[in-house]
């Protein structure tokens, strides 16, 4: 454990430096597939889905893949993709394995590459489909003195009698020249970006290969093409999320802000972005600013000191997730005016409302509550488990799910028993406490005893 932290942070130093210092001198030409050139070969979410347990949502498909789990078996699940695939003009390649409990072919088309699998979960089968998007990696730049050490559709590995270390500065200052950007790094893999695709430099030793230096490439699509400086620490991405995490050393933290501000300001307004403020929004101890595209996709940069650095979030959203999100949460804040607007006395035929009890996170903060609405922080990334977990409750108490929205970074949950309703909204930030709404008539929150 301890060989694999040392060698990440020589990672991260290699390729900070190496980063910043060979900027081109002039533009460099990419290629590397955007967003809409990946969508055009691949669009996942024209691809049909099969039948769910109890009808469950398949989440957010994403132009990088997605997974989700079928009622299907394994042999039926991958056959209904390969055929799908076939009509769709993909090429299976060699090597497809197909067993009672897993199956696995690598697909092409147009240079891109996709890899399909399913597998046994439970009483269901997992299906996974991932994009690697297209890029020639026997074409990618290396140290002198390397040689091929073998060759898959989606791999391509390479040998060399030179250190690790030096292999890795070596093929970080030629990646950069060839415009690709560093975008953190894993243990012995470095990571670098140029449009939307992200490409992985595995360099480690090899003890049974005479602790020869081996370099092993591979690509996966991604679903946004989210920037970040090539100073930074600990960067982390996810795709099924679409944030971008880092931290950002600076010696003064007004310094920092002002840094990350002006990369955003500089490197989004060169594609087309333009910011919806003059200038950051400063919320409490942490502060953010929005961009916009002519697409109108939204990207939301957030920032905070933490530990003597400032701690960064960019979270990015299409057009299309935007307004599905104002869409739910406006018709839910247009319910709670209705409701409020009911008269509130009682008829002697109407009998007295039972109260709705609700238990809260034992870590929950900033209570607010009155008769028609709870409203609570907690810990980043526990608003969407908790409303789910709640509805789950409910329904098992009698409570009907009328709609439900779970996404990563928001949802709302609308819930009916008899003549009453209940609405559950989550906001996650990434960053920040998340908050979480309940909205309804009789609501109280529940002492919970201490153990």
């Amino acid at each position: 454990m301890r060989l694999q932290v040392s060698t990440g942070i020589v990672c991260v130093a290699l390729v900070s430096s190496l980063g910043s210092a060979i900027a081109a001198d002039k533009p460099v030409k990419k290629i590397a597939p955007t967003v809409a050139e990946a969508l055009k070969v691949f669009d996942p979410e024209t691809l049909p889905l099969l039948p769910t347990k109890d009808d469950e949502k398949v989440g957010r498909i994403h132009v990088g893949g997605f997974t989700y789990t079928t009622t299907k078996d394994v042999k039926s699940a991958f056959e209904f993709y390969q055929a799908e695939f076939e009509k769709r003009k993909w090429k299976e390649l060699p090597n497809t394995y197909v067993s009672d409990d897993s199956c696995s072919a690598t697909l092409a088309k147009d240079g891109y590459h996709l890899s399909l699998s399913t597998s046994k979960i439970g009483d269901g089968t997992m299906v996974i489909i991932h994009n690697h998007g297209k890029l020639d990696l026997k074409k990618l730049p290396l140290p002198q003195g390397v040689k091929p050490l073998h060759s898959f559709p989606i791999t391509e590995a390479f040998l060399s009698d030179a250190k690790r270390e030096d292999v890795a500065a070596e093929l970080t200052k030629l990646l950069v020249a060839q415009g690709w950007e560093p975008y953190g790094t894993a243990g012995n893999q470095m990571f670098f970006k140029q449009n939307a695709l992200r490409l992985s430099a595995d360099v480690m030793t090899a003890p049974a290969l005479g602790n020869k230096t081996a370099i092993t490439f591979s690509t996966e699509q991604l679903s946004a093409d989210i920037p970040a400086p090539a100073e930074t620490v600990q960067l982390q991405y996810s795709d099924s999320t679409k944030h971008l995490f880092f931290d950002y050393a600076a010696d003064d933290i007004e310094a920092g802000f002002a840094a990350i501000y002006q990369f955003y300001n500089d490197k989004l307004a060169a594609d087309g972005w333009k910011p919806t403020t003059d200038k950051p929004i400063e919320d409490g101890n942490h502060s953010f600013f929005i961009y916009r595209n002519p697409a109108k996709d939204l990207i939301e940069v957030n920032m905070t000191e933490f530990e003597g650095q400032v701690r960064v979030g960019v979270d990015f959203q299409t057009a299309k997730e935007v307004a599905e999100i104002d869409a739910q949460i406006k018709a839910e804040l247009a319910k709670r005016k209705k409701e409020k607007e009911k008269p509130t006395a009682t008829t002697p035929d109407e009998p007295e409302l039972e109260t709705l009890k609700i238990a809260l996170p034992a870590d929950a903060k900033n209570v607010e509550t009155d008769k028609s609405e709870i409203k609570f922080h907690v810990g980043n990334g526990k608003a969407k488990p908790f409303a789910a977990a709640l509805a789950k409750k409910l329904k098992a108490g009698g409570w009907k799910e009328l709609s439900v929205t779970l996404e990563d970074m928001a949802g709302a949950i609308v819930l009916e028993k008899d003549d009453r309703d209940l609405t559950i909204i989550y906001l996650e930030t990434g960053v920040l406490p998340s908050e979480v709404k309940l909205m309804g008539r009789g609501l109280e929150v529940e002492k919970v005893k201490a153990k």
